[in-house]
Formats: C-alpha cells, structure tokens, sequence
C-alpha cells in the first residue's frame, strides 16, 4: 500500500501548487 501513500503525498504536492 505504499503507492497509495505516494499518490496521496503527490496530490497534496499538487493542491498546495493549486492552491498558490
């Protein structure tokens, strides 16, 4: 489950970018 907790960490990555 590993991958999960990547995708997971890149999504967030992605929001803060969203978000800025």
């Amino acid at each position: 489950m590993s991958f999960i907790l990547l995708i997971n960490y890149l999504f967030s990555k992605m929001s803060d970018v969203n978000c800025d």
